[in-house]
């Protein structure tokens, strides 16, 4: 009976996370203040994606291009995905100071959602994608970031038409 039970409850544990790691995708998201350190020790860049649950074209971003297999992969083992939702009232805290989540978006030019931010190793900003991205060119990007090419006299139209390579 007592071994029931228990086998019981691990199934449904292990359920609840299945669940949860269906609703979540694919996608291993992290909150900024978490995500950023994460970035840091392991010295990886950052997507930022900066949503909410209201937004339409979040949810079109989420379904078309952050589902993708290869982008999800991308982000999961090369970058450090962090998702900042507009609607929270947990703070952010970057470089030693501490923001609200609109605060944050403001000073990281973020007029819209979504507003997608990539951050090179150092944690300096390398360019900010407003509005949806189609999957082609955000797995584009994440190799063209994941490259360092924005350091080269490579263009992105050269790199994404595959005229050109960076390493």
């Amino acid at each position: 009976m007592r071994r029931t039970i228990l086998s019981c409850v691990a199934v449904a544990m292990l359920a609840l996370v299945t669940i949860h790691a269906t609703a979540n995708g694919p996608v291993q998201w992290h909150q900024f203040t978490g995500g950023y350190e994460k970035a840091k020790r392991e010295h990886k860049p950052v997507v930022v994606d900066f949503y909410a649950d209201w937004c339409h074209w979040c949810k079109v971003m989420d379904r078309q291009t952050f589902t993708v297999p290869k982008i999800a992969n991308s982000l999961n083992r090369e970058y450090v995905a962090i998702r900042v939702d507009m609607k929270s009232s947990a703070p952010v805290r970057y470089r030693g100071r501490s923001f609200s989540p609109s605060d944050f978006a403001s000073m990281m030019g973020v007029k819209g959602l979504p507003t997608v931010i990539f951050m090179d190793k150092s944690g300096e900003v390398v360019t900010r994608l407003p509005g949806f991205v189609r999957a082609e060119t955000f797995q584009a990007l994440l190799g063209y970031i994941r490259d360092e090419c924005y350091n080269t006299q490579i263009s992105f139209r050269d790199y994404m038409g595959g005229k050109v390579n960076c390493k």
